[in-house]
């Protein structure tokens, strides 16, 4: 009848305004969540001294960047937050954050923390390294990248110590890592190949100067470990 068309039409119309309303129920909670993660970042930024409108500048530069890359918006900040807790400059914490969070979203990796690894790799070794800081950074996200499709994701302890002796031996980082690939590549899951290579290269560097014998080296100044330990 002409009454049950309407009624239907009518479940029809009323059914369309409750998934409208859904719509927006979810956008309002997907905004809140950010909103929520926006929050410690930006008490903990003005803590430091940064200002409103810069705190605003990398909000707004989380959401630009995470509609192209991979990472999101919580990542982006995360690792800002967490390259800014390490005492670097507020702009190039900014300008590096959502290069850094990629490399995040690639590894599975929590952004916190990576975001302090680049960072503290970055303390230990950027004043060697050559190029300007956000270079720098990059590059130490590309050898941790490769690392990664390697099998070597490693903790933050790892990689501290690898660093450590890595500045000891005045190598490069990348050295460090790709001697650490060489053990993996010989049957060494991923944590004994760190704890060796840093075991490894800590032994040389104290070799070397008891015992007189040279580390072999590369035009560029990398390690040559087959070479070295021929030698030793």
């Amino acid at each position: 009848s002409a009454n049950l068309a309407k009624r239907a039409k009518y479940q029809s119309s009323m059914l369309g305004v409750l998934a409208m309303g859904a719509g927006i129920a979810g956008l309002v909670k997907h905004a809140a969540a950010v909103e929520e993660q926006r929050f410690p970042f930006r008490l903990s930024l003005e803590a430091k001294g940064v200002s409103g409108s810069d705190i605003e500048r990398s909000i707004s530069g989380a959401k630009e960047f995470a509609r192209k890359n991979p990472a999101t918006v919580a990542q982006v900040l995360d690792v800002e937050l967490a390259l800014n807790q390490r005492g670097m400059a507020a702009s190039l914490a900014r300008q590096v954050s959502g290069f850094v969070s990629n490399l995040a979203s690639l590894t599975g990796g929590e952004a916190k923390t990576i975001g302090e690894t680049v960072g503290s790799i970055y303390d230990s070794l950027g004043a060697r390294m050559t190029g300007t800081a956000e270079q720098k950074i990059r590059h130490i996200g590309d050898v941790l990248g490769q690392a990664h499709f390697q099998g070597l994701d490693l903790d933050s302890e790892s990689l501290k110590g690898i660093t450590q002796a890595a500045v000891r031996m005045k190598i490069p980082f990348e050295a460090a890592v790709a001697a650490m690939g060489q053990l993996r590549m010989a049957g060494f899951d991923a944590g004994s190949a760190a704890q060796s290579t840093t075991m490894l290269l800590n032994n040389l560097s104290a070799g070397s100067k008891k015992f007189g014998f040279a580390i072999a080296r590369d035009a560029a100044g990398n390690l040559d470990l087959a070479r070295t330990l021929t030698e030793v």
